[in-house]
């Protein structure tokens, strides 16, 4: 899937890569992050996925993701940081309600969530960055 993002993304200025190439890590981290605080754990999950879901349920938790939404859409600019920010939304909703017909996620499902989170943000990054109202 990463590599249907590359022709995209090498079309760009190497200052928009960067800056893209940042947000992406920081989008998949949040991901996972986002994934443990409110995605159940299968019943079958294992000991450290279940410890990692508790960890995450913590106040200092919602301050870092608090602060990873507002560093992407300052370092994105407006047209940037909306679109990866709504479409992230979205796309949680939807494995949400994956996830809870599941009966929950499993270690393996938590890792995903971390590619998921990078690969779009890549692909939504060559989108707008090459769109005429890029910042």
């Amino acid at each position: 899937v990463q590599t249907c993002a590359l022709p995209i993304f090498c079309s760009l200025q190497s200052s928009f890569r960067t800056v893209w190439i940042i947000a992406a890590a920081v989008l998949g981290r949040s991901a996972i992050t986002l994934g443990y605080t409110s995605l159940p754990p299968r019943a079958s999950a294992g000991l450290v996925t279940r410890i990692l879901g508790q960890s995450a349920r913590t106040p200092l938790t919602v301050l870092s993701l608090v602060l990873a939404c507002c560093s992407i859409l300052l370092t994105l600019g407006a047209a940037g940081g909306v679109s990866v920010l709504a479409i992230s939304l979205l796309c949680f909703a939807a494995l949400r309600t994956l996830a809870l017909r599941l009966g929950g996620l499993s270690g393996d499902q938590y890792g995903a969530l971390q590619v998921i989170g990078e690969t779009g943000a890549l692909l939504i990054g060559g989108m707008v960055s090459s769109s005429p109202w890029a910042t």
